[in-house]
């Protein structure tokens, strides 16, 4: 008897939710509800979903031709000889990463929108006068680091900084010192979250990862790292498990020095996407080129040998007195 009560009960039930439009609904977007609720928990940044969204991180990153390198509109801007539509944009941010050019918000260029990424635009900044910008050789350069909003641990990340800096200077004239006193520094570097000390808010988990400013900005020499990411010293693939903080590290450190994002090549350490590169390959030979360009090549070091006459001669007097000869 009560397996019959049973059977009823659940017809019952399932009349109602088959014959009721929304229980339809759920049944059949079910798999849709679960992407868009495990895509909503993975990130708390912004994510790229539709054209709107695709347009605003586009004329972000200066994909916009209409704007000048600092972001403002140029002169021009809005006249008919500067017209940036969607379109136009989205062709040449495929063409930049060697995407297929399709011009339409496909899934290769949604999948690359979404990766987190560095927070500068990838227009080059090459009307500006960078000569007289440069940071000097002559002398070590300092750089401090300010971990009040990081739950990070503080070892690890002195440790993983260092050996950004030590990357750089390993194939220039730069030499870098970290100090812990209050005193003027060359390089600020400090964990922050949203709205912080400049006019760049930080969006969260995922999204950004970090932003510096180059020797010829105002804030020259602040690097600032998103606190709401999960840091790591672990060497692996994106998968939510955390960012490599010397692979970022490195990345900004180039910005502070005067280098400008590589498009060209995914394993640069300079490309705008967090990307895996092992600690033997971080910087590439272009990359090794191209801060050479600016600073010069660490002179070569001269092995130096002991002297070896004196004991040669020291050697042969000792066998002529031996045999008499020398007598």
């Amino acid at each position: 008897m009560k397996w019959f009560i049973s059977l009823i009960f659940s017809s019952l039930l399932l009349t109602c939710v088959i014959g009721n439009p929304l229980g339809q609904y759920f049944l059949k977007n079910k798999r849709v509800k679960r992407t868009v609720f495990r895509s909503e928990v993975a990130s708390n940044g912004v994510t790229i979903k539709s054209n709107a969204d695709a347009f605003k991180f586009l004329v972000e990153f200066g994909y916009n031709r209409c704007q000048t390198p600092s972001g403002t509109d140029s002169k021009i801007y809005g006249s008919p000889a500067c017209q940036s539509s969607f379109e136009s944009m989205l062709e040449h941010f495929q063409t930049s990463f060697h995407l297929p050019v399709t011009r339409e918000l496909d899934g290769a260029t949604l999948k690359l929108m979404n990766t987190p990424r560095c927070d500068l635009p990838d227009s080059s900044s090459s009307l500006i006068n960078k000569t007289n910008t440069l940071w000097p050789t002559n002398r070590t350069l300092t750089w401090k680091l300010d971990y009040d909003h990081s739950f990070y641990d503080l070892t690890k990340t002195s440790r993983q900084i260092e050996q950004s800096f030590n990357d750089w200077a390993r194939y220039t004239k730069l030499t870098f010192r970290q100090v812990t006193e209050q005193e003027d520094v060359d390089f600020n570097l400090a964990f922050e979250s949203g709205q912080h000390s400049d006019a760049y808010p930080f969006d969260g988990r995922d999204g950004t990862l970090a932003h510096a400013f180059y020797p010829w900005q105002h804030g020259r020499g602040q690097i600032h790292f998103d606190s709401t990411e999960k840091w790591t010293d672990k060497i692996h693939r994106y998968n939510g498990k955390g960012h490599n903080l010397r692979i970022v590290a490195s990345h900004e450190i180039g910005h502070v020095l005067g280098l400008e994002h590589n498009t060209n090549n995914k394993k640069s350490i300079m490309y705008p996407f967090y990307n895996l590169i092992l600690p033997e390959d971080i910087l590439l030979k272009e990359d090794q080129e191209r801060i050479q360009a600016l600073y010069g090549e660490k002179p070569a070091t001269v092995p130096t040998f002991p002297p070896t006459t004196s004991v040669r001669a020291t050697n042969v007097t000792k066998q002529l007195t031996e045999t008499g000869e020398g007598q």
